[in-house]
């Protein structure tokens, strides 16, 4: 029996296609590139970012976001910053492992040409289901350079609460499979001479107390794999996690930024500060 392609893959399919007609349009200009999950794709404004492209999605995890990079890199003559944001879960995060996100793989894969192969059987079978379709889809949707702010959303389910969110993504800390990527990606850019700015996203105070001193060693570790040969690329750290800089009026959730608010400006201001410097 074949699979139908779900709802959760043909949003998406129309989101990321909606990011690759506007990136078609401005390769030539992109010279930062921003990559990771939703706290990206809510956080990051490209308008306060000049020559910037939010290429984030929903549940985009360290593979996917350095596959990503290693695709587009080679077809942005101008870059030289590609900026990925970090949370407290990514460091063991596999998108398609995740049975409530998993879908989305496809529709980024096929999108973006990755040339990926699953080994989960819904999502092989949803891949086959649009694979070679989607090449000339262009959409439109109401945004600027990849920030598509109609569409940003809370992630997090209501019912869950904040300790139970901040124990389980702590959880996910202490285990690195993303991390491999990470560090491929780190190499990467090396050999391309592009600046790596890696942002611990920022967090609502209520999910910050929950974490607790867990995030001092989650940014500890990542610390010591940033900053240790033999990558030895041009790196930044922007620990936003904890910094004060944002009230919780800023969140439309935990732990995500709502683009109603200065939220998004402050945190991409601070980053467009990093890749100037």
């Amino acid at each position: 029996m074949v699979m139908p392609v779900t709802p959760l893959l043909r949003d998406w399919i129309v989101l990321l296609a909606a990011k690759r007609t506007m990136l078609n349009r401005q390769r030539a200009t992109v010279r930062t590139l921003v990559l990771g999950s939703s706290h990206a794709d809510c956080g990051f404004d490209p308008r306060h970012c000049p020559d910037s492209f939010n290429l984030a999605c929903r549940s985009q995890d360290l593979k996917h976001s350095c596959l990503l990079y290693e695709k587009i890199a080679s077809t942005c003559a101008a870059l030289q910053n590609v900026v990925i944001f970090y949370s407290v879960f990514s460091a063991s995060n596999i998108m398609e492992r995740v049975p409530g996100e998993k879908h989305i793989c496809p529709a980024i894969n096929e999108i973006f040409d990755l040339g990926l192969e699953y080994p989960d059987d819904e999502v092989r079978q949803l891949s086959a289901q649009i694979r070679g379709r989607l090449n000339a889809l262009e959409v439109e949707r109401p945004g600027f350079s990849g920030f598509l702010p109609d569409d940003c959303t809370p992630r997090m389910p209501t019912t869950e609460s904040v300790a139970d969110q901040a124990r389980v993504h702590v959880d996910f800390s202490r285990r690195e499979e993303g991390h491999l990527y990470l560090m491929r990606l780190l190499l990467l850019a090396r050999q391309r001479k592009h600046r790596v700015v890696l942002v611990v996203s920022p967090a609502r105070s209520d999910y910050v107390r929950a974490v607790g001193p867990e995030a001092r060693r989650i940014v500890r570790h990542l610390s010591a794999l940033l900053f240790r040969d033999p990558h030895g690329c041009d790196v930044q750290l922007i620990n936003a996690f904890d910094s004060g800089e944002f009230e919780d009026v800023h969140f439309s959730d935990s732990n995500h930024l709502d683009v109603r608010t200065e939220g998004p400006r402050l945190l991409t201001s601070r980053i467009r500060q990093a890749v100037a410097s």
